[in-house]
């Protein structure tokens, strides 16, 4: 039996990636204290604020301590996610941080969050650690979002995991008009952004 990287929690079928042969393992980490997460998240912020003096990442840090006192730890953690590279800088760290959150209280991140730090892992071409996430997000109810499909479609596609890629288009077919027009926004964004 092929194990995925450790950090996923994820134990894989023999042969290669597929969609439908991935099965979350339970979990290695226990409960997390929430101090450990608001600390991460203080480590987080403060070197945005250090690197981008008045620009757009100390904007977003400090956006993120005015929710301080307000908002779970969770949902702050799903902020910093969201805001990808502005306050984070590998893919890794945006994994460290979603681990911490969810195994803290067993909160659940939202579709956008999964999706923003699979667009990491698609820049750092970790096609396989993408469709982890997306078997990791949909275990836990919240990968169905069209980033997070849209992403594991890619990931599928630079594998070819052609399967998978058919897999994720009738997955993304059935969603609602709005959800995929939303998709093909975000497509075209990307695009351009490449360009």
């Amino acid at each position: 039996m092929l194990v995925a990287p450790a950090f996923l929690g994820l134990v894989l079928a023999p042969t290669r990636l597929s969609l439908a042969t991935v099965r979350v393992a339970p979990c290695a980490m226990s409960a997390v204290d929430v101090a450990d997460v608001y600390s991460r998240l203080d480590q987080l912020v403060r070197r945005a604020r250090t690197r981008s003096v008045g620009g757009l990442a100390e904007r977003a840090a400090n956006s993120i301590t005015g929710q301080w006192l307000s908002t779970p730890p969770s949902r702050l953690a799903e902020a910093v996610l969201v805001s990808g590279r502005l306050l984070l800088d590998s893919f890794d760290e945006g994994l460290e941080l979603l681990m911490l959150a969810e195994a803290q209280e067993e909160a659940n991140l939202s579709g956008a969050a999964y999706s923003s730090l699979m667009r990491l892992g698609m820049v750092e071409r970790r096609y396989s650690d993408v469709l982890g996430l997306l078997a990791r997000a949909r275990s836990r109810g919240g990968g169905d979002s069209p980033g997070a499909l849209l992403s594991a479609m890619q990931a599928a596609d630079a594998l070819g995991d052609w399967g998978a890629v058919a897999r994720l288009f009738s997955m993304m077919s059935a969603m609602s008009d709005s959800e995929q027009e939303t998709a093909e926004a975000q497509e075209q964004v990307e695009e351009e952004g490449e360009v």
